[in-house]
């Protein structure tokens, strides 16, 4: 049988996994907000990206006399479904 375990050697080893525990959490939420900062940085970068194409492909429909530019932009009316 084990030997019993002290009130004191308990309240060390609860206070460990609670810093440990806590550890992770902070770990956790760092890494989240990295992913998130991430993730924003590449929907500006799709949306300058998009942005960016429909003025050429406007541009182009322009010079080759198309009056209407399509609701939600070029980008979308070439690769987007319709439903």
């Amino acid at each position: 049988m084990p030997a019993p375990v002290s009130a004191r050697a308990m309240k060390i080893i609860e206070t460990a996994i609670v810093q440990k525990a806590n550890d992770e959490a902070a770990t956790l939420r760092a890494e989240s907000a990295a992913i998130r900062a991430a993730a924003e940085e590449r929907a500006r970068e799709v949306e300058r990206l998009e942005a960016e194409f429909n003025a050429v492909a406007a541009d182009l429909a322009k010079r080759l006399g198309l009056k209407d530019q399509p609701t939600g932009g070029w980008l979308g009316r070439l690769f987007r479904r319709t439903k």
